[in-house]
């Protein structure tokens, strides 16, 4: 959408604004008609071959960043998770075998040094 912004503004359509694309319409047909330009519409960059091939190239390019965005997060999350249980769990294990508090000398003469 940014492309199409940009090259909108960077067009000039004076004394031709009924050539001038409308970007959602252009965006929804990049998905929907493949990113095929209906007749009798101009295209914004270059021939019509140029703009669908940079379409279909950012069209890819969105599907491939989308699931890349989506994945890693809960991935993260999930090691994150994993590895605090792991230590909990050892924590656990380690004070099982910790001394218990009935064990250790209530004498406060055994704990000065003579």
């Amino acid at each position: 959408m940014d492309w199409l912004i940009i090259a909108k503004w960077t067009t000039d359509f004076t004394h031709r604004e009924y050539e001038a694309p409308a970007i959602i319409a252009t965006m929804i047909d990049m998905f929907l008609n493949g990113a095929a330009i209906p007749p009798g519409v101009r295209a914004i960059v270059g021939s019509a071959s140029t703009q669908t091939s940079l379409s279909i190239m950012f069209l890819v390019i969105a599907l491939i960043c989308a699931p890349m965005m989506l994945l890693p997060k809960p991935l993260i999350l999930k090691k994150e998770l994993d590895a605090h249980a792991h230590a909990a769990h050892h924590d656990d294990v380690h004070n099982e075998k910790s001394i218990p508090l009935e064990e250790k000398p209530h004498d406060q003469e055994a704990l000065i040094p003579a």
